[in-house]
């Protein structure tokens, strides 16, 4: 056993697939405050260095729902998404998005 395991917390990175709990919901939608879902991490403050020398910060962390056959559950998707997704074969996900850096 390796002397400082217990101090170390998961974490994700983008492009990875989350549970999660919804929190906040606006009236009369088919998600309700509570529902345990999956979801997709696209946005987070940490840097992300890229191989040639690019370091990318985004201002806040977003994630999209997925329903169980990993299809999204809106149609659109605000602000800008990462190139990474690409690479982790989101295409559908980069074609909804209005820009891609």
């Amino acid at each position: 056993m390796y002397k400082d395991t217990w101090k170390k917390k998961p974490f994700a990175s983008i492009g990875d697939l989350l549970v999660v709990t919804v929190k906040l919901v606006l009236p009369f939608r088919k998600i309700k405050k509570g529902d345990v879902r999956l979801a997709l991490l696209i946005r987070q403050r940490k840097p992300i260095l890229r191989y040639n020398g690019l370091v990318l910060f985004m201002k806040k962390e977003a994630v999209l729902l997925l329903q169980k056959n990993k299809n999204l559950y809106g149609n659109r998707i605000k602000g800008p998404i990462p190139l990474e997704l690409r690479h982790k074969k989101y295409m559908k996900i980069i074609s909804l998005a209005p820009s891609v850096v």
